[in-house]
């Protein structure tokens, strides 16, 4: 019979004689299913409702959780995730997620930082490629567990570098129901991939009322919503936890969840990064061709190549995020990419060297998604592995548009992607290497010199753009010759230029200046008809002078210091700086301009630049201006990239005084540069 002092609570007795009888104390640990006192207490419990033993004892006000039967009964359900619905293939890392201050037991803290943990499972995507478990007490890789469960024993723990010593939750906003939460002990065997460990590092993702796993899934219902819909995130504090989270993919039948972080990065795409990179900006008259890409996504999401493009997409505009700061969308970006590539890139083997039948539709969304993985790259600052990329596109171009064909109006889906590979194509540094991609001649069938039509890209100015073609073409058989010349044996004539040779290298040259000064005419007339146009004159004249610069520098081989050249650095200086200075359209687009103009300008010795001859630091001190002012605003890798080119042949050329063929230097890093 116990005394009046003691606990009614036969452990809570047995406990007092031991500490009575000096054994030592019995490690206490809390129970999910006691009061909600005793678990803030750390303290068992014997269960007794309304009122403990303990909580009589001690006077305290004995609190539960209700409903405990329903909650218990629920969550118990859910400890366990079903092996066989996870994805096959799919690798994590399992956390230890612990703040400085949990105990050995864990306590409250502890317990509810696994609940979100928990709830975050089901927001982050399939890992695009296996990871293996890095042990960081060892530093040594393990090998995936590709088809093993989602949650064992047998996978090695590790500390995230970016939730290592990091409290990302305030306990004191929680209440006591809130704490009580019985899903606390499935931390046990929880695992997350790196993109999803750093996005909730970020503390950018929130938890949506429903939840996906399917990446495409998610980009597919996104791009359903209409354009109007509020990208609203269900607060972590008011949301329902009594439910658990979804743990798999929802039916197919059902309508598929939205996915935060892709939300954010689609929305990125849509309303900031399309117009950022578009000549039309928001016009309505001429909407951005970026919108094209995720129609055709959306159409084709069945399908594997619409996969890969809806990833790509992603993947650009996550990496371009990261660029203008938001480093807590690098790894999601770098996995949705790789993915999207591995997609694309499967998909045109199968059909390039396969020989596998592929519908006209599969292969123009094949081309929109190569072009994707492009920009992706190309934003990340890549300049190597485009070689693959560009003999595909190239086999497409030769599919899709071809000279007989009667062409496509501007403002339709093929002529949009038609031109996304024209830019890129004309941008590229091995363009001027070893020839363009799409032929002059299909050039001319989709290129309508008296259309007024503002293209995404290039705004009014296709038709001289496309000018860059013949000067590429020129450029690389110059380049090919001259190689040939300097590599050539004794006694070997037949890799000297001949009369006839030189003949029609300097005449191709003149003849293409002529056409030059015939667009500049075309674009008056153009504008004397349709004056909203007078503002995208600026990049059409932009892009003429840049050609005259090409045709002296690339083909004929002027030196920087000739009179001729400086005077259309300067014109062309001048330009940039009055488009950048009163924001005119075509600003993103002229980064091939600018380049360009700094391959033919020259740094100048102190004697001629106080002599006034050339002045030619103060041109590179403008365009190093110019640079930096792209850099801010576009936050593109590859804008990092190219001034190491221009600065290199600075360099060589002895203060402008000889050519220095600017391919020779990107053979020497061993790069392949788009100035796009």
């Amino acid at each position: 019979m116990s005394s009046p002092g003691q606990s009614p609570t036969p452990s809570a007795s047995s406990e007092r004689r031991d500490e009575h009888g000096q054994t030592k104390k019995r490690k206490i640990t809390r129970t999910k299913n006691g009061c909600l006192t005793c678990r803030k207490r750390r303290k068992l419990c014997d269960l007794d409702r309304p009122d403990c033993g303990a909580c009589v004892r001690l006077g305290l006000e004995c609190r539960w959780p209700e409903p405990l039967g329903d909650r218990t009964r629920r969550g118990s359900t859910t400890h366990t995730l079903n092996p066989a619905r996870s994805e096959p293939g799919a690798q994590s890392h399992r956390v230890v997620c612990q703040s400085p201050t949990v105990t050995r037991n864990g306590d409250t803290q502890g317990e509810w930082q696994a609940n979100s943990m928990y709830d975050l499972m089901g927001i982050m995507g399939e890992s695009p490629a296996p990871v293996g478990a890095i042990d960081d007490t060892v530093g040594t890789m393990q090998q995936p567990l590709s088809n093993g469960p989602l949650l064992g024993s047998n996978i090695v723990p590790v500390h995230h570098p970016t939730t290592s010593g990091m409290t990302p939750f305030a306990l004191g906003d929680l209440d006591n129901n809130t704490l009580a939460d019985p899903l606390a002990s499935l931390l046990d065997g929880v695992m997350f991939d790196e993109a999803t460990l750093q996005l909730w590092a970020a503390g950018c993702l929130a938890i949506p009322a429903t939840q996906t796993i399917d990446p495409f899934q998610s980009l597919g219902d996104l791009l359903r919503q209409p354009p109007a819909a509020p990208d609203t995130f269900t607060s972590l504090g008011t949301q329902d936890r009594s439910k658990p989270p979804a743990t798999h993919p929802p039916p197919r039948s059902s309508p598929p969840a939205v996915s935060p972080h892709h939300a954010h990065l689609l929305k990125h795409y849509q309303a900031s990064l399309s117009s950022l990179v578009s000549c039309t900006g928001d016009s309505e008259t001429a909407p951005s061709a970026f919108a094209a890409f995720t129609k055709l996504a959306e159409a084709s999401s069945s399908s594997e190549a619409g996969q890969g493009l809806q990833l790509s997409i992603l993947a650009w505009a996550g990496r371009h995020m990261v660029n203008q700061g938001e480093i807590k969308f690098e790894t999601i970006s770098d996995k949705l990419g790789e993915k999207g590539m591995k997609i694309v890139m499967d998909r045109l083997e199968s059909w390039g060297r396969r020989g596998e039948q592929v519908t006209e539709t599969e292969r123009m969304t094949l081309l929109a998604g190569a072009l994707m993985v492009i920009s992706f790259k190309i934003c990340r600052g890549d300049v190597w592995g485009f070689d693959t990329l560009n003999a595909y596109l190239k086999l497409l171009s030769d599919s899709l548009y071809q000279v007989n064909s009667p062409g496509a109006p501007p403002d339709s889906m093929p002529f949009h992607f038609f031109e996304n590979l024209v830019y890129h194509d004309l941008t590229s540094s091995e363009t001027y290497a070893k020839g363009p991609i799409v032929p002059y001649s299909v050039l001319l069938t989709y290129s309508n010199p008296s259309s007024d039509y503002l293209n995404t890209l290039t705004g009014a100015c296709f038709p001289v753009f496309c000018r860059f073609n013949r000067i590429a073409t020129l450029a690389s058989q110059r380049r090919q010759k001259s190689r040939g010349q300097s590599t050539r044996r004794p006694g070997d004539e037949s890799v000297l230029w001949s009369d006839e040779e030189l003949y029609d290298l300097v005449s191709s040259a003149r003849e293409i200046e002529e056409e030059l000064n015939e667009d500049k005419k075309q674009m008056e007339a153009m504008v004397k008809n349709k004056p909203s146009l007078s503002s995208h004159r600026f990049l059409h004249e932009a892009y003429r002078i840049t050609g005259f610069m090409a045709l002296r520098s690339f083909v004929l081989c002027e030196p920087p210091s000739s009179f001729g050249i400086h005077l259309l650095v300067r014109q062309s200086l001048s330009l940039l700086e009055e488009m950048w200075e009163k924001n005119l359209p075509g600003l993103c687009s002229i980064h091939l301009v600018l380049f360009v103009t700094a391959l033919c300008c020259c740094k100048s010795d102190s004697a001629a630049s106080q002599d006034g001859e050339t002045g030619g630091d103060a041109d590179c001190q403008r365009i190093e201006r110019l640079y930096e002012n792209m850099r801010n605003d576009y936050a593109f890798g590859n804008l990092s990239r190219s001034p190491k080119i221009y600065r290199e042949v600075w360099e060589r050329n002895q203060q402008g005084k000889v050519h220095v063929d600017w391919l020779d230097v990107i053979d020497d890093f061993g790069w392949e540069l788009f100035l796009v």
